[in-house]
């Protein structure tokens, strides 16, 4: 990946959820964000809004936007999110957690399709560049999917109107985009060529 290791203190903003309804991505009220793979959590119950949290992570940088990546999180004095030090330790990690993922994934609501607009306050890259994940106003996080074509050029402050499947977890939920597209200021659709 090769991004430069930065330290970031601040506080959690907003929170991305997995498919499965872990946390796998917070936005820092600085306006970074940072990439936590869900079998990277320690302790999910510090992932609360407005907690107080300190990030080193390799950082990328897309259109002024930063991303932190392989991140070590701390909250309260506590580790609570940490990249495995090995490839080794992290397949061995990676394995243990998908086999507890086979056995949420019975008792999990299956997806359906929603519409959602909102305003974005927080964007993911992808250490490549690509956009992962797009943090709306209200703390509702949507993730793109690797291949969508996204038409417009989006920033922070953009209204955008949403097509997406969603699985709802209590007080929580996860959206994957079909398509986004921005809206205008009289609220109608802006057409994509």
């Amino acid at each position: 990946m090769g991004g430069l290791k930065k330290k970031r203190t601040s506080e959690i903003k907003s929170i991305s959820y997995s498919l499965h309804g872990e946390p796998e991505g917070i936005l820092l009220k600085d306006g970074a964000a940072v990439k936590i793979p869900p079998h990277t959590v320690l302790h999910e119950e510090f992932f609360v809004l407005g907690a107080p949290v300190e990030v080193v992570g390799e950082e990328v940088t897309t259109e002024g936007l930063s991303t932190l990546h392989r991140a070590r999180v701390r909250s309260h004095g506590r580790l609570i999110a940490s990249t495995p030090s090995t490839k080794e330790i992290e397949e061995r990690i990676k394995e243990s957690h998908r086999k507890h993922l086979r056995h949420l994934e019975k008792n999990l609501a299956s997806l359906h399709s929603t519409e959602v607009e909102g305003t974005i306050a927080g964007i993911s890259h992808r250490p490549k560049g690509e956009t992962e994940l797009f943090f709306l106003e209200d703390g509702v996080s949507v993730h793109i999917p690797r291949g969508l074509e996204l038409r417009d050029h989006f920033e922070v402050g953009d209204e955008v109107a949403i097509q997406a499947e969603e699985r709802i977890f209590g007080d929580h939920r996860f959206l994957k985009a079909n398509e986004v597209r921005k809206r205008s200021k009289d609220s109608e659709l802006l057409s994509s060529p």
